[in-house]
């Protein structure tokens, strides 16, 4: 429950209610997000009192004392029969409690975890660290002063404030640092001043570093924004699309982005570079419109077919305005097409070759040569970004496999590409 409310949080209005003339108070604004973790703690949790005495047995259990308050009032009561029956189950209830509790002592030698290990350890020998107190002595407060201040004993200069120009590196935390040190929090001691539980920034440490609210986005947006008004470009809002790429299971509604008071239209398609791009990056809106597109050319290639050209005319006229459609940009979406996407494609093919009378290149044989050919620019380009996905094994003979965890990426250009390649070595 607090993950989701961590995730469906908008951090961006405490940074907002703490900026002033476009500053950020970074205390106004770290103590405004810690009170709002500590309520959203306060809401979601439930607080429970649990009483240890100093004798208590480590064994004793709910169980047990219910048992035994059951004892208590069977002899208040001088029901002799009542007392013995509750005596008799608080036997057995102690009995399965110290089996209970020798099976979990058990478990911490058998479960690689040091710390319950020796917790173990120190609860079978009953184990008690030697609390040291604080010494009577009441000169030694003024001792560690006078130590501690003999830096500043001969200093006679005034304190000025450090003036930051604007050549000097600001700090930059990146979103996996402030998640690697919130995941590295010991859940087992007490909260700090911020009063905030170390098991919570432990266990939210995805959401309270990643965020939800785009302000790194939204504020590329504004400087572009601001760009182009002081170069006199104009952006054409209405031409202007906005697609929403989230795989997560829970997907959260995005705020609509507005540019120069106008809406931005949320799509589901965007066509780029001639390529139909899906926010689920599924290829058959793409599909569909070369198909769609191919099925146009082939009415031409028929026309031609009635006029009497040789095949060689046909040939050349499919390689050009058949082809060059089905495989544009295939390198990108073929590999990730469904069965029957590749199928419909191929369709398009054999209906080419009655219309030709002669054999054409399939599209699974197009697309691994080409894919091979790209690859290998790829490795030959060391300026390339993608140039170090190609790495050679200790064998040298072979490459590197790529390791995917979903299907969407396993199907993609890369890992594809390396494939085929050690396919042919």
């Amino acid at each position: 429950m607090l993950q989701d409310c961590f995730e469906r949080t908008n951090w961006q209005v405490f940074r907002e209610a703490a900026t002033t003339n476009g500053h950020v108070d970074l205390e106004q604004y770290a103590a405004s997000v810690s009170g709002y973790i500590s309520k959203c703690v306060e809401d979601v949790t439930v607080p429970k009192t649990i009483t240890i005495h100093p004798n208590q047995k480590p064994w004793l259990n709910s169980e047990v004392s219910q048992l035994m308050r059951a004892r208590d009032a069977a002899f208040r009561c001088q029901d002799e029969t009542a007392l013995r029956a509750a005596r008799r189950k608080l036997d057995a209830g102690i009995t399965r409690a110290k089996k209970k509790y020798t099976l979990r002592i058990q478990g911490h030698f058998s479960n690689n975890d040091p710390r319950k290990m020796w917790a173990g350890i120190k609860e079978i020998t009953d184990y008690r660290k030697k609390e040291t107190g604080c010494p009577d002595d009441p000169s030694l407060p003024d001792a560690l002063n006078n130590w501690y201040a003999r830096f500043e004993a001969q200093n006679t200069s005034t304190p000025s404030r450090l003036i930051i120009t604007p050549n000097d590196p600001t700090l930059s935390v990146t979103a996996a640092e402030v998640r690697r040190v919130l995941q590295q929090v010991n859940p087992r001691k007490a909260a700090g001043p911020d009063r905030v539980p170390g098991r919570t920034l432990k266990t939210c440490a995805h959401e309270l570093s990643e965020g939800s609210d785009e302000a790194h986005y939204r504020e590329e947006v504004f400087q572009l924004e601001t760009w182009c008004r002081v170069n006199n470009l104009c952006i054409n809002v209405k031409k202007t699309k906005e697609m929403i790429v989230d795989f997560r299971r829970n997907a959260a509604a995005m705020s609509p982005l507005y540019i120069n008071g106008d809406m931005v239209e949320i799509v589901s398609c965007f066509k780029y570079l001639g390529v139909q791009i899906m926010d689920n990056f599924t290829w058959t809106s793409n599909t569909s419109y070369l198909l769609g597109k191919a099925h146009q050319r082939l009415y031409f290639l028929r026309r031609l077919k009635k006029a009497g050209v040789s095949t060689g005319v046909l040939t050349s006229f499919y390689r050009c305005a058949v082809e060059s459609i089905l495989t544009t940009n295939m390198t990108v979406w073929f590999s990730s097409c469904t069965v029957v996407e590749r199928k419909a494609l191929q369709r398009i093919v054999k209906t080419a070759e009655k219309i030709c009378g002669c054999s054409l290149p399939c599209m699974k044989d197009i697309y691994n040569s080409r894919c091979k050919k790209k690859a290998h620019s790829i490795m030959e380009d060391s300026t390339h970004p993608a140039h170090a996905l190609f790495t050679l094994l200790p064998s040298g003979r072979r490459l590197r496999h790529l390791q995917a965890r979903t299907s969407r990426l396993r199907n993609s250009f890369y890992p594809e590409a390396v494939r085929q390649i050690n396919s042919v070595m």
